[in-house]
């Protein structure tokens, strides 16, 4: 043990981070040297240096080339992380050399992008705050993967049912739910009276499996013994969504959100059909460990004057414009099972 601690403080080096990381990405010695431009030797004796040092073997070959072990994915998780760091350091830096503002980069579910994301960025045009935000889409999976590998700095999604783990925190910004939407010039758009036999009727647009809005409909679906029998569409696209809507006489399950966006946009029509116990928490998420910089204080700011226009419906939240001092609030985080 003495000996593994000194050789991780005072051996592991950046280059060893960077190699590792590479073979898991290319499954293959010739192509993650050839990215390095290392010859396959030295990649080879760095690679058996490493695991002669930790006294367990990385990588192992099978049919699909190479995979890591259990002690080679403890270090490549790690490795990721290390080098996202030194890279968001690197822009960091770069960002100060050159008087450019502040980035935060966001990670947002699908029915977030429809709603809250619009109004976020909205309300950074209009108080000319000096901030860049980069955004990417993905699952709550997906981005809390990304949250750990350092490549993002907060995440908007649906919070999932169970806890999160111990080294994520969040906090709740809003509350929304799941209606039923067709197109505009829908059969169904206009009726008063309707019943779940639609669904038996035309085509259903659903969440792909495994999706946290996918398990709410699921949920709603077996509690109340409704079949559906005419499955188009597995999608978490919105704008596929929408545009599968207008072509066609499907149903899709939608947040509420995003249908009333597109239905005050004159493209789409909720039914008159209630889904209760379908309400969905939608929060932020970031590391429990991640220093909180100004910037990313801004964001959760904005954030919450944002979730305060979804709930009351104002055209515009009341906030001090810019410049301004900024007293940070408590974040309140919150356990859901």
């Amino acid at each position: 043990m003495a000996l593994l601690d000194w050789y991780i403080r005072a051996n592991l080096k950046i280059r060893h981070f960077q190699v590792l990381v590479a073979l898991e990405d290319f499954r293959s010695v010739p192509r993650a040297a050839m990215f390095l431009g290392l010859k396959e030797a030295q990649l080879l004796k760095m690679l058996s240096g490493l695991e002669d040092s930790l006294e367990a073997p990385l990588f192992v070959t099978n049919a699909h080339g190479i995979e890591p072990t259990e002690h080679g994915a403890c270090l490549i998780r790690h490795g990721r992380q290390v080098l996202n760091r030194l890279l968001n350091a690197q822009e960091e830096l770069r960002d100060l050399q050159e008087g450019r503002i502040p980035r935060v980069s966001l990670g947002v579910s699908p029915s977030v992008t429809a709603a809250l994301l619009p109004r976020f960025v909205a309300k950074l045009e209009a108080e000319a705050m000096p901030l860049a935000v980069s955004v990417r889409e993905g699952t709550i999976s997906s981005l809390v993967h990304d949250l750990r590998v350092g490549s993002l700095d907060l995440a908007i999604s649906i919070l999932p049912r169970r806890p999160l783990s111990e080294d994520l925190m969040h906090e709740l910004l809003y509350e929304d739910e799941l209606v039923l939407a067709v197109r505009r010039d829908h059969p169904l758009a206009q009726r008063r009276l309707l019943d779940w036999s639609v669904l038996e009727q035309y085509p259903v647009i659903l969440s792909p499996q495994g999706t946290q809005i996918r398990q709410h409909i699921d949920a709603f679906l077996t509690q109340n013994a409704i079949q559906i029998s005419r499955l188009q569409v597995d999608s978490s696209s919105i704008m596929t969504n929408v545009g599968v809507l207008q072509a066609t006489d499907s149903i899709a399950f939608l947040s509420r959100d995003v249908a009333e966006q597109f239905a005050n946009d004159g493209l789409l029509a909720r039914l008159p059909l209630s889904l209760s116990d379908t309400r969905m928490r939608i929060g932020a998420i970031w590391m429990r460990e991640r220093h909180m910089a100004m910037e990313l204080k801004l964001v959760h700011m904005v954030l919450r004057e944002c979730t305060q226009m979804i709930a009351t419906g104002e055209a515009e939240a009341q906030a001090p414009r810019w410049p301004m001092q900024f007293e940070p609030q408590p974040l309140h985080h919150h356990e859901f099972w």
